[in-house]
This record gives C-alpha cells, structure tokens and sequence, in this order.
C-alpha cells in the first residue's frame, strides 16, 4: 500500500514568481504540441476571432451608414419593416456562436493542457471526445456566474435608487443630490465589484472541467484556490483584456476606413486577417495559462501532490516550478 505522497518543504514564493512560472510552463507546452494547439485552434478559436473582428463592424454598418442612394423615407420604411429586428436577430446569433465556440475551445484547450502538464498523450480525438462532459457543465457555471452577476447589479441599482429617494427625506436639498454623482459612484462600485468576481472565478471554467463540478460549486472552488494569487491573476486578465481590446480596436479602425474607401481595400482586409490570426493566439494563451495557473494554485495548496503520486507512482518528479532555484519534489514511496 502506498503511503502518502509528501511535498518537500520549500520557501514560499511570491505571486511575481508564480506567475513568471506559469507563463514559462505555458510557452513550453504550447511549444511541445504545436500542431496539436493549432488544429484545435483552427477548429474553434479561427471561427471565434473571425466573429470578434468581423461580426461588429458588419452588423453595424448597414444600421449606422444607411444606403445613400435610397430615399429617406425609403430608407425609413426600410429600417422599420425589418433592418433593426434583422440586425438584432443576426447579433444574437453571432453571440451565441461566439458563446458556444468559447465554451468549446475552453473545454478542449483545459483537457489538452492538463494532459501535456501531466505527460500524459496529447491528442485531438481525445480532446473532442471531452466536450460530451465537460461542456454542460463549463454551460452551467457560467449561466451560474451570470446570475451571481445580474443579481449584484440589480442589489447596487437599487440601493442607488433607494438612496434617490430616501436622502431627501433625511434632510438633503434636491438641489444638492446630483444624480449624475450618484450614478457615476454606482458605476464604479459596480465595476470594481465585478472585477473583483472575475478575479475571484477565473478558475472556474478549469474546475468545471478538471474536477466534474458544475454549477456555484467551481465558483467557491475558484474562489478558494486563487487565495494568495489573486494579484498574479488580475494581472493576467488585464494583459490578456487589454491586448484583445487594442487588437479588436485596430480591426475596428481598419474597417471603418474601408468603408468610407472601398478601392483601397486591400490593405484592410489584410488587416482583418492579421488581426484574427493574433486574436486566435491571445485568446490560445489566454486558456492555456487560466489552466497552468490552476494546477499551481493546487500546488500552492497542497493538493497536487495526490494527483502527482498517482500519475507517476514510483518516481520522483521535479514540477516545473521556479521557486529561486529551489524546485518543489514530490516523493512517492511504495511498500
């Protein structure tokens, strides 16, 4: 019978560490599977960034830039029979592409990763044989997170309404109750509130996978794993965020430009395809990282050394952790 697996002891490192680790762990998996990442990035994250670039600015135009040779009432007539319903039809259809096509590449890039962390065969088949458990759950937790969300939005407009109503009561002037104040206060508190969830469940979709929960459970289980990581993680979501806003921002740009100029053209839908291609590469290492950042959060906690034991049992292994030189072993021994 194996006795359990022990995790040396070593000096505690500190988020800056950890997640220099993470993204090192990251570029060497990618870079031990190309061809594995690509084909499941063909499959899922092309259409997806194909979607993020194009599907706003198409939808846009024909509401925004109305046919110039149409008579207004025509024109009119024209967008009340059917454009804004057509448009809003066709938006919602494109979202819920890019929801599905999301929930997909997040489910086969978190089992893909696990494997090659582990060692484990990396394989394509495998990975899409997943998606018939993991993604309803990956579904659930995140129509779990949207009602978390709405309901916190609904509570701060109310307490902000309540607060519109009852101050002037209390003895407060109209006069000097700007509701634009309030409404930016509110804002802010709602962004910073939401900001702080996303922080707080950006495991959820890897634990959702990883660990065959579904529902509020990943949340409190994310929640509980980016304890003394949260720093390194919001650093993440904001690199990632930021290089995916200013990408879809510069292809948003070009496109405008090529509608007011169609002959020159060209160079914008050489743009366009630039730009999908580094989207499908953020969005890549975006997944890739949310998962290896898990199984050191797990580190972190002790709990990987269980999972460690039974994939290699009778073997020392050395996680691929820079801890200052000082790597983190875990020992199995066998009677």
């Amino acid at each position: 019978m194996a006795s359990p697996a022990t995790l040396a002891p070593a000096r505690a490192s500190s988020w800056v560490d950890t997640l220099g680790g993470v993204v090192r762990e990251s570029k060497r998996i990618v870079a031990a599977h190309t061809r594995h990442f690509l084909a499941l990035s063909v499959l899922f994250l092309l259409p997806l960034s194909l979607l993020l670039v194009a599907a706003p600015p198409l939808f846009a135009t024909p509401l925004l830039r109305p046919d110039p040779l149409l008579p207004p009432h025509e024109t009119l007539l024209r967008g009340t029979a059917g454009g804004p319903l057509s448009a809003f039809l066709a938006c919602a259809c494109a979202a819920a592409a890019a929801a599905l096509l999301a929930l997909c590449a997040a489910a086969v890039i978190t089992h893909s990763v696990r494997d090659g962390f582990f060692g484990r065969p990396v394989r394509v088949a495998a990975a899409l044989r997943s998606l018939s458990s993991s993604l309803w759950r990956l579904l659930l937790t995140s129509l779990s997170a949207a009602v978390v969300l709405a309901a916190y939005a609904a509570i701060i407009t109310s307490i902000f309404l309540l607060c519109l109503h009852v101050l002037p009561f209390l003895g407060f002037h109209e006069g000097h109750l700007d509701p634009t104040v309030f409404a930016t206060a509110a804002a802010a508190v709602m962004v910073l509130g939401a900001v702080y969830l996303q922080v707080n469940w950006a495991l959820a979709g890897v634990v959702a996978v990883a660990e065959s929960n579904w529902g509020f459970d990943p949340l409190r289980r994310s929640a509980h794993l980016v304890k003394g990581m949260r720093w390194g993680v919001l650093c993440l979501i904001l690199f990632f965020s930021v290089a995916t806003g200013l990408v879809l921002w510069s292809a948003e740009r070009g496109w405008a430009s090529a509608v007011e100029d169609w002959p020159g053209a060209a160079p914008v839908v050489t743009l366009m395809v630039w730009t999908s291609a580094v989207t499908v590469v953020i969005l890549l290492y975006s997944l890739v990282s949310t998962t290896v950042l898990y199984i050191y959060c797990k580190a972190l906690h002790g709990e990987l050394a269980g999972e460690i034991a039974e994939e290699f049992a009778r073997e020392y292994v050395c996680l691929p952790f820079d801890d200052r030189k000082v790597p983190h072993i875990v020992s199995v021994i066998w009677q």
